[in-house]
């Protein structure tokens, strides 16, 4: 029976183990990903002298945490590799929950950063008159869109650390069985 707090399938249909590799394979791209956009953004906003928007400390942020989540891929590509190691694994498992936290904090401040430049968004809509909208309703439009975006896609981040941690804990029953441990 495939439970939210004890899950034997990834999404309900994939193998544990295989899932915690595609998970890990994407939490890699996506963390790679965005550590060299963050990189190719700071760097442009270095070398500019007249940027209406500064957003430079807003790209380190985002460079920190995803080079923290870039590092726990690797670890975890290492754990998923040398998969009888149930300490890995338990290790990587307690990791994934690290990412959950750092979306957490990247949400928390992303949001709080995006309501508090709210008033430079609108001069900006405003003086670009040729949108046609309403700025002040179109910034709410926007700032409702990205908690919700930013919402499903931690409720994934949830989803795959709980599979993963399922999975290390599957790891460590089968090779405490093979050691004739009794399990607790």
């Amino acid at each position: 029976m495939d439970s939210c707090i004890n899950p034997t399938r990834c999404c309900y249909f994939v193998p544990l183990r295989v899932g915690a590799i595609i998970i890990t394979i994407l939490w890699f791209i996506g963390s790679l990903a965005l550590t060299i956009n963050s990189i190719i953004i700071i760097a442009k906003q270095e070398n500019c002298t007249n940027c209406e928007h500064n957003d430079r400390g807003y790209y380190i942020v985002n460079l920190i945490f995803h080079v923290i989540i870039f590092l726990i891929t690797i670890f975890g590509m290492m754990a998923l590799y040398y998969k009888e190691n149930a300490i890995f694994l338990m290790t990587y498992s307690i990791l994934c929950w690290t990412i959950v936290v750092c979306e957490i904090l990247y949400i928390l401040f992303t949001i709080t950063l995006f309501a508090g430049t709210n008033g430079s968004y609108i001069k900006f809509c405003e003086f670009n008159e040729d949108i046609g909208h309403d700025c002040e309703h179109v910034y709410k439009i926007f700032y409702v869109q990205w908690i919700v975006i930013y919402g499903f896609g931690l409720l994934i981040s949830i989803h795959f650390a709980t599979v993963i941690g399922a999975y290390a804990k599957k790891v460590r029953i089968e090779e405490e069985n093979r050691q004739g441990n009794s399990v607790i």
